[in-house]
């Protein structure tokens, strides 16, 4: 596992002479970071990334390799959009519970049971979709080779979708996952209770609600490249009340933790020539919003920018 840079969070013997938002040696490179500072929310997809505009618009960039462009960067006309979600080939959001989807056509919303409204979230995987209606989770399109949809029975306050599973967090902190057929199934750390969860490619992670730490599980299937190994140095600052998470983001290979105060830590990438993903420059403004795609990922600073860093094969790291 190699920690690569990283700004915040920084190790319990360092905390008095940082800080949690201390250490910053140098701004974005302005390649990186969007020309305009009137941004909500971000989402970062296999090759192309999607943000919410603060006047509720949004914009969607990346699909300039046509052999990923499946119509994920052209959203469909609406005069306000909420919070939005990217997956490899497809994109989802909603606003106002109304919940709409382009790009590959396994994801649009036709059944009856995903047409009605009020929806509280979104998230978009490989070939599928899970969301939240009230305490009711759904998931849809093309789970593996199954394109029913599946309603998990229960009730839950978070769902998170991965490349080929979906892990969900009950209202009472207990973590369900699901796996596409023929995947082994993904069993969490044995009593863990959650407050946040993210599931990516490979992995999932989540905050442990007892202690706050960071734990992840799923590496043991064969494409371990550090995304599973949290560094000691930043569950032990967690553990010792030294900042919280605010978000977690997993992408192909690697994972980002987003502290309250804006912080940014990322792991994994071990023995991958795209670990640029997990070497976030250091930068003026700290982000509110972070989300991994699979190999590059991006935020939303305090003061409304965009920023991205990792794979950029198809201008995917390249906001408006």
């Amino acid at each position: 596992m190699r920690v690569l840079r990283r700004y915040g969070f920084a190790p319990a013997a360092a905390v008095a002479l940082c800080g949690l938002v201390g250490c910053i040696a140098e701004p974005w490179p302005e390649e990186y970071v969007s020309e305009t500072q009137y941004w909500n929310d971000v989402a970062a997809g296999g090759y192309h990334s999607c943000a919410v505009e603060q006047e509720n618009g949004l914009r969607c960039w990346g699909c300039e390799d046509s052999e990923f462009d499946e119509g994920q960067c052209d959203p469909p006309y609406k005069t306000m959009y909420g919070s939005v979600s990217a997956g490899p080939d497809a994109s989802c959001t909603i606003d106002g519970g109304q919940l709409t989807c382009w790009g590959s056509g396994h994801l649009l919303p036709t059944a009856d049971t995903l047409e009605s409204g009020d929806w509280d979230s979104v998230s978009v995987g490989g070939e599928f979709a899970c969301g939240l209606r009230g305490d009711e989770a759904i998931c849809w399109g093309r789970f593996a080779s199954d394109e029913t949809i599946k309603i998990l029975e229960g009730q839950y306050s978070e769902i998170a979708a991965g490349d080929d599973h979906a892990c969900a967090v009950t209202t009472n902190k207990e973590i369900e996952c699901l796996a596409g057929e023929g995947e082994a199934p993904w069993d969490p750390p044995s009593g863990l209770k959650a407050d946040r969860i993210a599931v990516g490619n490979y992995h999932a992670c989540a905050v442990n609600k007892s202690d706050g730490r960071i734990q992840c599980w799923g590496c043991d299937e064969g494409d371990d490249h550090g995304q599973c190994s949290v560094p000691d140095d930043l569950n032990t600052s967690l553990a010792a009340g030294e900042g919280s998470v605010a978000q977690i983001a997993t992408g192909k290979r690697h994972t980002c933790a987003l502290s309250t105060d804006g912080a940014v830590q990322c792991w994994g990438c071990d023995d991958d020539s795209s670990d640029e993903v997990c070497e976030p420059w250091f930068l003026e403004d700290q982000l509110e919003r972070i989300d991994a795609g699979r190999e590059h990922t991006c935020g939303v600073s305090f003061n409304g920018h965009i920023v991205c860093w990792g794979d950029n094969s198809s201008g995917q790291r390249d906001p408006p």
